[in-house]
């Protein structure tokens, strides 16, 4: 019923709250820089969301979206991007660059551990299996360029399908 936007004001970026059944736009949070919603948890009380005021520093946060109070999620690196909640919820996913390597970081939400997986190349936009114990995201690795599986227990990665013209993979039940 609901789905968040990130939209350009002005000067400044915003997310917006839509409710797609009274057409209601809500302002959440607005911010100079970068500014992209990313993912909202299985049971819809967080929003997990990337902010940076520089263009080469974003960050991750979560807002709580009843009392609109964001928390920032401990970082090693200084570039962070797509945020995304586990299908149970009780991890968050983000993707930190530098030197070469692309780590897969792992945020356990209750207990505010970090599992960091390096992977030596580069990943884009990773995304959970529906059971949560894979990630699919298309990267450039040692194996070439293409759609790589990561196993979360193992951190294995596996060149799954080659080539270079995929963007944003998910799964779905289909």
């Amino acid at each position: 019923k609901e789905l968040v936007i990130t939209a350009e004001e002005g000067q400044e970026m915003v997310l917006y709250r839509f409710n797609t059944e009274t057409k209601e736009l809500t302002p959440l949070i607005k911010g100079k820089g970068i500014l992209q919603a990313g993912s909202v948890s299985p049971g819809g009380n967080f929003l997990a969301y990337v902010y940076g005021e520089k263009a080469g520093n974003p960050q991750i946060y979560l807002l709580d979206l009843e009392t609109l109070k964001p928390y920032k999620i401990p970082q090693k690196r200084i570039y962070n991007t797509s945020p995304r909640f586990s299908p149970q919820g009780e991890y968050l996913l983000f993707l930190s660059k530098g030197g070469g390597v692309s780590s897969v970081n792992l945020y356990n939400l209750k207990t505010k551990e970090q599992k960091e997986i390096k992977f030596l190349g580069n990943l884009e936009d990773p995304a959970f299996s529906p059971t949560g114990d894979y990630l699919i995201a298309f990267g450039e690795g040692k194996e070439g360029k293409g759609l790589y599986l990561i196993h979360l227990d193992s951190s294995l990665t596996y060149l799954y399908l080659s080539g270079s013209n995929f963007i944003f993979p998910d799964w779905a039940e289909l």
